[in-house]
């Protein structure tokens, strides 16, 4: 086990540094364009504080399924093999310390295109005392890949500002993530599972400010699916022409960097 690991479960409460602010304003009522919120301060992220005095610990101080859960927390996103190369576990250390971790509910396993990625539960945020970024921890899966897109998207140096679950109107309409660039263009970022009310999910994004609409979807087969849908749905030229489709995997790949 690395030293340098091992060091850090030392360190007093730390603090995930998402700086990824929600909007919650919605526009004004007299146009039907996006505004960015420039008033939020950038540092505004919902959270749920936790503490873990009260957690029960269920580890030994320096066990590996402890050293698993810290790092899944601190480096989201990475796979299975990739963990296992930093943390230089053997695979039989990695599947014992990831089925202790599935078996007590901290984490759970999905997969995003060919790679199976073990994801921390609230649960597991709180036994650190560390604050959870999901915006709904009861949509675990579905929080998580918002949280690592935005952190993604956010390392884009022409990125000035990233929101999730920004609001698009009074109607309830939001996006997952959502981008500003220097220029004060617009991007919206829809993770993908299915196609179950892709071409409404479309046509909410019809005579709004956005230059571009992304759907993020999970695997190729998605993706195919989806794109095929919403190219037969009869959707307004215009806004047909600013969306686009790529793997999630593909944008999950850039945490490593």
């Amino acid at each position: 086990m690395s030293k340098f690991v091992v060091a850090q479960f030392d360190y007093e409460k730390w603090h995930p540094l998402t700086d990824l602010p929600i909007n919650k304003e919605s526009p004004s009522a007299k146009t039907k364009d996006v505004v960015a919120n420039e008033n939020k301060p950038d540092n505004s992220v919902t959270v749920i504080k936790s503490s873990n005095s009260d957690i029960k610990h269920p580890f030994d101080s320096l066990s590996d399924a402890k050293t698993l859960l810290y790092h899944l927390i601190i480096k989201p996103g990475l796979s299975i093999r990739e963990i296992m190369k930093e943390l230089n576990f053997s695979g039989s250390a990695i599947e014992k310390a990831k089925h202790e971790l599935v078996t007590r509910g901290l984490i759970i396993e999905s997969r995003a295109g060919r790679k199976k990625r073990p994801i921390p539960k609230k649960e597991a945020f709180d036994y650190f005392g560390i604050l959870c970024p999901y915006l709904d921890p009861d949509l675990t899966e579905h929080s998580f890949y918002a949280h690592v897109l935005g952190l993604t998207l956010k390392k884009n140096t022409s990125c000035k500002k990233v929101s999730l679950e920004y609001k698009l109107s009074n109607s309830g309409n939001a996006s997952d993530v959502v981008t500003q660039d220097i220029n004060g263009n617009l991007y919206a970022f829809e993770i993908t599972d299915s196609i179950s009310n892709i071409a409404q999910n479309c046509l909410k994004y019809d005579n709004t400010a956005f230059t571009k609409i992304t759907f993020v979807c999970r695997n190729d087969d998605i993706l195919k699916a989806v794109k095929s849908k919403v190219i037969n749905a009869g959707l307004p030229l215009q806004l047909l022409g600013k969306l686009d489709f790529v793997l999630l995997d593909s944008i999950l790949k850039a945490t490593k960097k």
